[in-house]
């Protein structure tokens, strides 16, 4: 399943409601979550044991946001590749 997160702060109870395999897109103010801090740390350690994460690359760019900034696991797409993604899975959720 992609599950699709654009809202900040994202609650650990929501990345529970994920399966193995799945993949979240952080896009709009979700990719504040991204960025390096113990807080952030812990959330996306605990979660990427089990999913994919990719991040919007325009969005952090309009965020001002560094690539280096951000956990070296998650991978960034364009703005072609969230097609790419619905394609991949079949079921998809927007935490809006």
């Amino acid at each position: 399943m992609l599950h699709i997160y654009n809202q900040f702060p994202i609650s650990e109870s929501t990345l529970t409601q994920t399966s193995a395999g799945d993949t979240i897109l952080f896009t709009d103010n979700a990719v504040y979550a991204l960025q390096q801090s113990e807080t952030a740390r812990r959330l996306i350690h605990n979660t990427l044991k089990h999913i994919n994460l990719c991040a919007s690359k325009a969005d952090l760019l309009m965020r001002n946001i560094a690539l280096k900034d951000i956990f070296k696991e998650v991978a960034i797409i364009d703005d072609v590749e969230p097609v790419l993604l619905t394609d991949d899975n079949p079921a998809v959720k927007s935490w809006n």
